[in-house]
């Protein structure tokens, strides 16, 4: 027994140094592991640093246009609303006393003559006016007027502005206001009268013979608000 017992304590210690080296090799081997999983999220954070430094930059860069954007816009509209003023207040001068002009005594001639001069001044209003009103609802500023007033008035304005046009080119202008249509209303009657001004024009425009036709149509009527259908129709192109 006592021969065997170095024998048993070599052997034991060849197991134990096995062991040993198998857990230091297993050590080494986690080590690596981690050092390289480290690494790899060290990597990670900073591709994911620099993408969220970028997104910071891109948003600053975003924000600082966004406000340039608007307080160009505000320039703008700035701009076209103070020299849309002193644009209408020589041109309204110059309507009215076309106006008073025509009520005097001159010929047939003269009176073509003023009559063109005032056509042509109420025209450029009305482009002076739809520039304004374009500013103003790319600004969200544009507000609609709730007046009462007779639903033939805008009509009859927009026939009379172009009937000589229209007449110029041997066109018939033509209305009809169907039944059931009330005789006044309460709305914005400028902006109704611009809308009307533009579609009679256009379709002046592209007819070359035959004639335009504006109509007024009652739609219907909910929560004491009626629904009116206005429509233009020509004989021309399209």
């Amino acid at each position: 027994v006592i021969a065997t017992a170095p024998f048993f304590l070599g052997l034991f210690a060849y197991f134990i140094g096995k062991k040993q080296s198998s857990l230091e090799k297993h050590s080494k081997e986690l080590q690596d592991k981690i050092k390289e999983r480290t690494h790899y999220l060290e990597e990670k954070n900073a591709l994911l640093f620099q993408e969220v430094s970028q997104r910071k930059q891109a948003e600053i860069h975003l924000r600082k246009a966004k406000e340039k954007a608007e307080e160009g816009s505000k320039a703008k509209a700035q701009f076209l609303s103070t020299m849309s003023h002193e644009i209408r207040t020589p041109l309204n001068a110059m309507i009215g006393m076309t106006g008073l002009l025509i009520e005097t005594n001159l010929d047939e001639e003269q009176q073509d003559f003023v009559q063109t001069i005032r056509m042509g001044g109420e025209t450029l209003l009305t482009v002076i006016n739809d520039i304004l009103d374009y500013s103003k609802i790319e600004s969200g500023k544009l507000e609609l007027e709730n007046e009462p007033f007779e639903l033939m008035e805008p009509v009859e304005d927009t026939l009379e502005l172009l009937g000589k046009k229209a007449h110029q080119k041997g066109l018939e202008l033509m209305y009809h206001i169907h039944e059931g249509v009330p005789a006044a209303i309460s709305s914005d009657i400028t902006r109704l009268r611009q809308i009307l001004v533009n579609l009679v024009n256009n379709a002046i425009k592209f007819t070359d013979k035959g004639e335009i036709f504006v109509s007024v149509k009652h739609l219907g009527i909910a929560d004491s608000l009626h629904t009116l259908q206005f429509s233009v129709q020509d004989t021309g192109i399209g």
